[in-house]
């Protein structure tokens, strides 16, 4: 039997509503039934009308149809409806047989209850759905004791499964139910009940689930329900996350969140996303929202070629195209472990159409082969070596891999009659201090003199550093945690920018398809992240206090490494664009030909001289003027020729 709470405004609200509708619905019956009242029947209808309301609210009251919530109204409450509106036609039914038996005869018949049970579920019925329907406009469901029993949301697979709580009484928390009672879904949750620390959800249900009170009342709830975990659907910012989390360490529950830093639309919370607090859930993150139709529209049919497939970025661009369902794609790391396990986690998309190829993008002539066999119409240049300490080791690898690479991928793309050529770049390279940022706005110089002549629409897409990804500071503060530390961090003041790698992957998809030839798309950060303040919300996540169970060391900046990141450089002008999360660079006309000259002698010169091709692309880059052989500006020769941009 469902509780009532009788302090809630709400379920006086309902209930005078129910009141109303269950005597216009009787009223109904007699009219027609009779279709002309007489004065008896009326006085059956009074006599009758104080015993009608207290047997159909009492059903109402067990099914919990009164202190459920109108604007998650679904079959399931229609069907507890049904139920209650059936026991109060036989309890009426025989009531009124044993104390008025002689009405019976008299002047009413018990088809006046048939109809009122019909009427009585239609109006009651038809008024929630209409409430539902304002609020969502879309939902979806799932012995004797069995029949009769309140109904409530179910899946096939709770039976044993994880004693879990909901927290939040809302859209994001009723969209969560359905998926985690879904037959679809793999997860194996028993839902006890919601959590909320709003006072206006107590004692109301949403599909059967009562809520059960807020934060304070959890540890309470967790040891009389025997909950093992609190699942997260409403969007909150990070404090809050915090709080929820240390609640439930005191608890002694998991928790466990759906990111809501994927999208924004409710539509899109999917249970099979729900994993451990981490990180990314403790900074300011806004949730991104993409143009899904146009990206679809974009890729329907389309091939599709991705360099750099098994890295953090490529690997989550592949599955998110995945769900595109392109015609065709063809996924290229050098690496053919990362192509593996890329392989199998597209296993669980149906029907994609993905070939792995595992090559090097500099080999000219076996990047032509894919070329000519797949003939790729967008392809996303991913590839690159990008951390800096081991590339100002390895300087030559840094100049051959990432400038040849772009060299002979974009130039086989406007050969090959691609559609779109967009480019993956990096903060590092904005007034580059190493020669992976170097590199990496090189690329970009070479994008934009592609675009300046070719039918191919070559784009760039700048970001700074994505949570997660391979060599970032996270997985190393991860193991570092786990080993007791130290945490090492190169300087107490360093900042970077962070973002995460779902959320870089959608905004690169909205920024490849809204944008023209040549533009370049610069990616909101956010606000910059000190390290230190980073390692130490992470050393607390883990449940240890930051200089007492776990040190943080500082080991100075490493070499190439500045103390703070910059996503624009001198002369480039960040323009806003139809989304709110994606800027556009307003740069300076680069000149062509010097462009080409001064790549053709970096590439040459670093295979014999890396520091010396380090030397000449430095001077190129922060003078702006095409480096002679020797390494030294020729003032003749401009890069640029409109505009004061240098990187």
């Amino acid at each position: 039997m469902m509780r009532i709470a009788l302090k809630n405004p709400h379920t006086w609200i309902v209930m005078g509503v129910d009141t109303a509708l269950i005597i216009l619905s009787f009223w109904l019956s007699f009219w027609l039934r009779f279709e002309t009242i007489t004065p008896d029947q009326y006085t059956i209808f009074i006599n009758l009308l104080a015993p009608v309301l207290v047997v159909k609210h009492t059903a109402f009251i067990y099914y919990g149809m009164q202190s459920g919530m109108w604007r998650f109204t679904g079959v399931i409450d229609l069907i507890n409806l049904i139920k209650a509106s059936v026991i109060s036609f036989a309890v009426i039914v025989i009531g009124v047989s044993f104390v008025y038996y002689s009405t019976f005869t008299g002047g009413i018949s018990r088809t006046v209850f048939v109809i009122d049970t019909f009427i009585t579920v239609c109006l009651i019925g038809s008024f929630r759905l209409l409430i539902r329907f304002y609020f969502t406009r879309n939902i979806k469901i799932g012995g004797v004791w069995e029949l009769i029993k309140p109904s409530r949301l179910s899946g096939e697979k709770t039976h044993g499964g994880i004693p879990a709580l909901i927290y939040g009484a809302n859209e994001r928390g009723e969209i969560l139910l359905r998926s985690l009672m879904s037959p679809l879904n793999p997860s194996h949750y028993e839902i006890a009940g919601f959590v909320d620390d709003s006072s206006v959800y107590d004692g109301v249900n949403i599909h059967g689930y009562p809520i059960l009170g807020g934060l304070d009342k959890l540890e309470d709830t967790v040891s009389r329900l025997n909950v093992r975990e609190l699942l997260i659907a409403s969007q909150m910012d990070p404090e809050m996350v915090e709080r929820i989390n240390a609640r439930c360490k005191a608890a002694g529950i998991l928790c466990r969140i759906v990111p809501a830093h994927l999208d924004g639309f409710h539509e899109k919370i999917d249970a099979t996303r729900l994993r451990g607090i981490q990180i990314e859930d403790l900074l300011s993150r806004t949730p991104v929202t993409i143009d899904y139709t146009m990206v679809a529209d974009a890729l329907n049919g389309k091939r599709v070629m991705i360099t750099g497939a098994g890295g953090s970025i490529g690997s989550e661009l592949a599955r998110k195209l995945a769900e595109f369902s392109p015609a065709a794609m063809i996924l290229v790391d050098i690496g053919e472990n990362y192509l593996f396990e890329l392989g199998r986690s597209l296993e669980r998309f149906d029907g994609v159409n993905a070939t792995y190829h595992c090559a090097d993008i500099t080999n000219s002539a076996k990047m032509e082969r894919l070329f000519e066999k797949f003939r790729p119409q967008f392809v996303f240049h991913a590839a690159a070596h990008k951390h800096v300490p081991m590339m100002e080791m390895n300087r030559d690898e840094a100049i051959r891999n990432n400038i040849g690479g772009i060299k002979v991928v974009a130039d086989l793309s406007e050969r090959f009659g691609a559609e779109r050529f967009i480019l993956i770049s990096t903060d590092k390279a904005v007034n580059p201090s190493n020669v992976m940022g170097a590199t990496k706005r090189v690329c970009e110089l070479y994008a934009q003199i592609k675009a300046q002549k070719s039918k191919t629409a070559f784009l760039t897409v700048r970001f700074g550093n994505v949570l997660g990804s391979n060599g970032s500071v996270v997985p190393i503060f991860l193991k570092q945690i786990e080993e007791r530390g130290p945490v090492t961090v190169t300087d107490e003041e360093v900042e970077r920018y962070f973002m995460t790698i779902p959320e870089a992957v959608l905004l690169i998809l909205q920024a490849a398809f809204m944008g023209s030839q040549g533009e370049l798309f610069i990616l909101d950060m956010g606000s910059p992240v000190k390290i230190a303040d980073l390692a130490r919300k992470m050393i607390q996540l883990a449940g240890f206090v930051p200089g007492k169970d776990i040190e943080i060391a500082y080991t100075g900046l490493r070499p190439g490494e500045k103390l703070k990141e910059e996503l624009s450089g001198v002369g480039e002008v960040m323009e806003p664009t139809a989304h709110p999360k994606i800027n556009r660079v307003a740069a300076g006309l680069v000149e062509a030909d010097a462009v080409e000259t001064a790549i053709n002698r970096l590439l040459l010169k670093s295979a014999s001289d890396p520091d010396g091709a380090y030397k000449m692309m430095m001077i190129w880059l922060s003078s702006g003027k095409a480096p002679e052989e020797d390494g030294a500006a020729n003032p003749s020769k401009l890069i640029l020729v409109k505009g004061s941009q240098t990187g």
